[in-house]
């Protein structure tokens, strides 16, 4: 999830863990910071994406695309590195790996509310998606096999690709042992959707 297009370093974070390499793996996690902070926005895109269609949104523009729930992030964005290129480029690096992300993050943030209601962890860096899917991978893959759902049988109105490209993203087995589990439902906000309606037909950024 962390490095999707990067082997070597996968492999590099597997073997610090053998060997128990402390100075390898705080390195690991000082770029886990950013890394993570890449993985809100992508979960940002793929919620809002949902939001469009579920909402049957946009039809008249060809319905949801990932350059519209760009958009969206990109306008409602109070932080840095979330202009729309970035926004792209952060989308190219991680889409193959999106569904497994966003199940990450939406179980980092489902529990951090339930510590907010009855707090059981001293500090919340214990709760951020990479520990999620650390301390509960199975959850995680049972809600990242629901987007997976989403994101390959999703066409836009008028569109020929799903949000998902069949080709490269990493599928989750059907023989895993678990059940799709139902991610949370964002519903698009009026001021989200004044947004779209006032996006010029020349600034739609590439369409998915």
């Amino acid at each position: 999830m962390a490095w999707p297009d990067d082997a070597e370093t996968r492999t590099a974070w597997i073997d610090a863990h053998r060997r128990d390499d402390e100075a390898t793996l705080c390195g690991f996690h000082r770029k886990l910071k950013l890394i993570q902070q890449h993985w809100a926005r992508i979960a940002d895109i793929v919620q809002r994406h949902h939001g469009l269609t579920m909402g049957g949104l946009q039809k008249q523009r060809g319905g949801a695309s990932v350059g519209k729930a760009i958009t969206l992030v990109a306008a409602q964005a109070k932080s840095k590195g979330t202009g729309v290129s970035k926004l792209w480029e952060i989308w190219k690096n991680y889409q193959d790996v999106a569904h497994l992300i966003v199940a990450a993050v939406e179980i980092s943030y489902d529990a951090r509310l339930r510590n907010q209601q009855a707090p059981f962890v001293r500090h919340l860096h214990e709760l951020q998606p990479y520990e999620m899917a650390m301390l509960m991978p199975d959850l995680v893959l049972a809600v990242a096999m629901s987007w997976q759902n989403y994101g390959l049988d999703h066409v836009s109105w008028g569109g020929k690709e799903p949000l998902f490209d069949p080709e490269t993203l990493w599928r989750i087995p059907r023989d895993v042992g678990l059940s799709p589990v139902s991610f949370l439902v964002r519903n698009m906000t009026t001021e989200e959707i004044r947004i779209l309606n006032a996006r010029r037909a020349g600034n739609r950024g590439k369409a998915r």
